[in-house]
């Protein structure tokens, strides 16, 4: 850690964090340094932390592969947009009916893969399940749905925002 932060202006740790006892990434943060945000209402991606080391910003980016780019998306990518300057480049968003039921907690957050299709002018998505293995899912998955704080999910034939992945 203290090594990168002299090499680094963003620092990302992808290890040694977890929801419980297992978290030892935070712990070695607060011996250096003060941790801003430990846990986000997101799944995957939950035990995610933002801190504060020396002046440098370290992002600690969940293990799971969903979860990594989830962090991604919505943390690290600002970040780096913001150190370098540039102006941040959103994914597109288009509407989609969804095409099967998809359950979510009110209280989260949860980033769902999906494949997009165009029929007849109308964009369709149909939900991965969680439990489809990576491997299998992005190679077909062209879209994430991220579901709405407060809301129990959705119904086939529900509309929703996706963003797409190019």
């Amino acid at each position: 850690l203290l090594a990168a932060l002299k090499e680094s202006d963003i620092v990302l740790i992808n290890g040694g964090s977890s929801k419980g006892s297992e978290d030892y990434s935070i712990p070695l943060i607060q011996k250096y340094g003060e941790v801003l945000q430990h846990y986000v209402s997101s799944a995957p991606g939950r035990p995610m932390s933002v801190s504060l080391v020396h002046g440098k910003l370290i992002i600690n980016v969940p293990g799971p592969t969903l979860a990594a780019f989830a962090v991604a998306d919505w943390a690290v990518r600002p970040a780096i947009s913001y150190y370098l300057q540039a102006e941040e480049k959103m994914s597109d968003e288009v509407d989609v009916i969804l095409e099967k039921e998809l359950k979510s907690p009110p209280f989260m957050e949860i980033y769902t893969r999906v494949i997009v299709s165009e029929r007849d002018g109308v964009y369709y998505a149909a939900p991965l399940s969680r439990e489809a293995r990576m491997e299998d899912g992005f190679g077909r998955c062209n879209g994430i749905l991220v579901t709405e704080l407060g809301r129990k999910g959705y119904q086939a034939g529900d509309k929703a925002k996706v963003k797409m992945i190019v």
